[in-house]
């Protein structure tokens, strides 16, 4: 189908190519829509007309096929996968002709999505060089988190992200320092615009830590944690520290910014169709729920869940903070003691300064991390040793009433699948 406006569509894209500092010009795009898209894949194949890159001189068919066939595919479900948000067909308003920035980034966001699963398949099965600990960097103290395997900002292997962005930006970008001449401590939980928060959750819908770190320097952005899929070879979980939260928060949540004081990544591609990848890759079974965004069991599509140690992991890490700032690690309940579900509109408005995920911000069409809190109480509901371990949110949450959570968790078995807790 030919775009509305082709000779609007042909100045704009080749203006904005110049722009964007595009190399190799009309080229890459044409390469892009040869070796990623379905279309562009089916040409190379048979070699019909527009195998050549020397075809992406045709302006017709450059903006017609190859620029509309791009927009149709980074918009589209693999290209909304690859972006992190709720995958649906691409719109005929995206696919308008016009590139430029935001398809460009979409674009470059894919490439770097299909390296990561196409190369870290088997990355974190080749345990790099690295040293893990016992313990997260606060403003430059080490504060102990037992049980955890931790690879920290200046241990061998590490990802400062700091540094990672300094080389790929001029200007500092993905990351900002507290105000100036304020420890962040006499700051978190009494202000109204810095670190009210101690934590805030996002999966990474990718495959890795290292992966979630590229993507996030590529696109200017920023976090303080990465958590990894358990490795094949001993089912080990290990967290990257990517930021010192005492010296920077990361731009990862918009207005969730500079309220966060520790900002999580949980790497998982969510998409309940990957759930035989993670088997090859993993060797266990990503856990598969169903479970509305109101929190209903049952209800919704099914998806992928985090794996236990995953959990146990960002649950140890809060601990510990909040042990060392003093901000609580339960998460948002409604007045009636129920959970908080997306678009928590006074989010940043109550006394509420514990752990949020990125779908309660108010405003946001995100849904990460969906069944992240129902997942948390299964497994402390299902292991004494953990309910002793983390009994603040047990008491925030009432989780030792088991006339509520009885049947509840007995709805959780019926519903989901998670082998790790359940067999």
């Amino acid at each position: 189908m030919a775009v509305k406006n082709f000779a609007k569509a042909l100045a704009y894209t080749d203006r904005q190519i110049v722009k964007l500092g595009i190399e190799n010009g009309r080229a890459w795009v044409h390469n892009f829509w040869l070796n990623q898209t379905p279309q562009g894949q089916a040409v190379r194949d048979a070699g019909t007309y527009g195998a050549e890159v020397d075809h992406a001189a045709d302006d017709n068919f450059f903006i017609n096929v190859v620029v509309s066939d791009c927009q149709r595919f980074v918009y589209g479900d693999e290209g909304d996968e690859a972006m992190g948000v709720p995958a649906q067909p691409a719109t005929e308003r995206e696919v308008d002709g016009l590139l430029g920035p935001m398809t460009f980034t979409r674009m470059t966001t894919w490439l770097e999505y299909a390296l990561d699963v196409v190369e870290e398949d088997t990355l974190i099965e080749q345990v790099p060089e690295m040293t893990a600990g016992d313990f997260i960097v606060f403003n430059g103290e080490r504060i102990a988190v037992p049980g955890v395997e931790i690879v920290s900002l200046d241990e061998v292997g590490g990802l400062d992200l700091a540094v990672g962005a300094k080389k790929k930006w001029k200007k500092r970008k993905g990351y900002s320092p507290w105000p100036k001449g304020h420890d962040i401590l006499d700051l978190a939980g009494k202000h109204e615009k810095w670190a009210r928060l101690l934590g805030f959750v996002h999966w990474d819908a990718g495959w890795s830590a290292a992966g979630a770190y590229k993507a996030l320097i590529r696109r200017g952005l920023g976090s303080t944690c990465g958590v990894e899929r358990p490795r094949k070879s001993d089912g080990k979980v290990i967290a990257y520290q990517w930021l010192d939260p005492g010296k920077f928060y990361g731009w990862h949540g918009s207005s969730a910014n500079p309220r966060s004081l520790w900002s999580f990544d949980l790497t998982c591609a969510v998409y309940a169709k990957y759930a035989a990848k993670y088997k090859t890759l993993c060797g266990i079974d990503r856990p598969l729920l169903k479970i509305s965004s109101r929190e209903t069991l049952g209800k919704g599509n099914v998806f992928l869940g985090m794996y236990k140690d995953q959990i146990i992991t960002m649950l140890r890490i809060l601990k510990a903070l909040s042990q060392h700032t003093g901000l609580p690690y339960h998460w948002p309940l409604k007045p009636d003691g129920k959970f908080q579900g997306r678009n928590y509109k006074r989010l940043f408005k109550d006394d509420f300064h514990g752990v949020a995920e990125h779908r309660h911000l108010p405003s946001t069409t995100k849904w990460d991390c969906r069944g992240l809190f129902a997942q948390i109480c299964v497994l402390l509901l299902t292991d004494p040793a953990l309910m002793a371990e983390f009994p603040e949110f047990v008491a925030a949450h009432d989780l030792q009433n088991t006339k509520t959570w009885g049947p509840w968790l007995a709805k959780a078995e019926k519903h989901w699948q998670w082998t790790e807790v359940w067999g």
